[in-house]
């Protein structure tokens, strides 16, 4: 019985841990689907790039109808190949895609918490040391993740501008100020779990 309870309290704030890392995960994940959206707002301004000016060139020389033929067979062949490869290219990036996210989106935000960290120390002319970075560091990081939810809706609100813009410029602010709030509870969740079981100072980072 002794055993089975020191297991159970040992099991239990890494637990806690995965439970906290989940909800930043998640809010990690909104934030990239809230900047894909804003960025799809500003697609219109795509059309309004030069097109490219076509080349002419000379007539194709005729080639006799066996030869077609097997070009035609092969063609399909290909393109048959090209689809199978790239549904399964698809089906594997479905899976691990969200993961790959959340990672990159990590490592982002804390390698830029890290030199924002590193900046404003130089810039108080303090000392470098590990106890002022434990202080400073989960604070830059807390603030590049409200600038990163802050930042798309400055840019829905100026994409009522673009001509022929996808969403009026009411909805779009309206769709990006929800994903932004889904996030931000996400991140507020995760970090009153970090609190309230103090958790260690590397879940701070996350």
């Amino acid at each position: 019985m002794v055993r089975r309870t020191t297991h159970a309290r040992g099991a239990h704030p890494l637990i806690i841990q995965k439970l906290a890392a989940l909800f930043g995960a998640a809010g990690y994940l909104i934030v990239v689907f809230q900047w894909v959206v804003t960025a799809a707002l500003f697609t219109p301004l795509l059309s309004m790039l030069p097109a490219p000016q076509h080349v002419t060139t000379a007539p194709a020389a005729t080639t006799p109808p066996f030869l077609s033929d097997a070009a035609n067979v092969a063609g399909w062949i290909f393109v048959g190949a090209v689809t199978i490869i790239m549904v399964v290219f698809t089906v594997v990036a479905l899976i691990k895609l969200p993961g790959a996210i959340v990672n990159s989106s990590k490592k982002a935000v804390q390698a830029g918490s890290n030199k924002v960290t590193t900046a404003l120390i130089k810039a108080t002319h303090k000392k470098d040391t590990k106890k002022r970075r434990r202080i400073i560091q989960p604070r830059m990081v807390r603030l590049i993740k409200l600038m990163l939810l802050a930042a798309p809706l400055l840019l829905a609100y100026v994409s009522r501008f673009v001509p022929d813009a996808m969403l009026d410029g009411d909805m779009a602010l309206f769709v990006v100020a929800l994903f932004a709030q889904f996030a931000l509870a996400a991140f507020i969740i995760q970090y009153a779990i970090i609190f309230l079981a103090k958790l260690d100072e590397k879940s701070m980072l996350s």
